[in-house]
């Protein structure tokens, strides 16, 4: 059977730490804006949809900032284009543009999502998937919630088996930290579970630790 892409990307990032939907999207994000700081700052259709968005959003905004090296001159060109037009407006007495379209990360973010989605219900009764998605961190609210709406039958009751499992396993660990907190068994120093307050925020609200690229 031909697989996508994103299929084989998604089995990837079972074995790694984090939501694997978190990270596929992310990984798709960082190499546009990587691509888009390399090539298409002076592209001229790249900048129309650049200024129609007022740039990027401000989760793209602190992405190029914090993880993308040698983006500061692009970065730089970029928004005094925007803050050019800003000024043109503000000597007319106008009020500054809102945006007109979407972000060109977080469009490619949503497709990226879809991409996904499709690959879970065509792939979920096939026990590669379920072995990878066992061994994860589980799918993040924000990525379980759509995936449950669409499958249905025996693929929505894999998906919750799995889910369930990751869930417990992680309050488990969460469990075992808070123990350890006590002061009568601090001694016994943290293993696995060192990091499992974080990867519970993750888990909940999507925000994972920014990995250095």
């Amino acid at each position: 059977m031909t697989v996508s892409p994103t299929y084989e990307f998604l089995l990837t990032a079972c074995g790694k730490p984090g939501c694997p939907f978190c990270r596929v999207t992310h990984d798709v994000e960082y190499r546009y804006l990587d691509q888009f700081f390399y090539s298409q700052v002076n592209d001229y259709n790249s900048r129309v949809r650049f200024r129609a968005s007022n740039g990027f959003c401000r989760e793209h905004a602190a992405m190029s900032m914090d993880e993308l090296a040698g983006k500061s001159l692009g970065l730089a060109i970029l928004y005094e284009d925007l803050l050019r037009i800003a000024q043109e407006s503000l000597e007319k007495g106008q009020n500054l543009a809102q945006a007109k379209g979407k972000c060109q990360a977080c469009a490619l973010r949503e497709e990226t999502e879809g991409y996904l989605l499709a690959d879970l219900d065509r792939h979920i009764l096939q026990s590669e998937l379920q072995t990878a998605l066992k061994a994860s961190a589980g799918l993040c609210f924000a990525h379980f919630a759509p995936a449950y709406d669409r499958l249905r039958g025996e693929k929505r009751r894999q998906l919750l088996d799995i889910q369930l499992q990751a869930v417990q396993s992680l309050r488990g660990e969460l469990a075992e930290f808070i123990r350890k907190n006590d002061y009568r068994f601090q001694a016994e120093g943290f293993g696995a579970e060192r990091d499992s307050w974080r990867r519970g925020v993750g888990l909940v609200t999507s925000v994972w630790p920014r990995e250095e690229k």
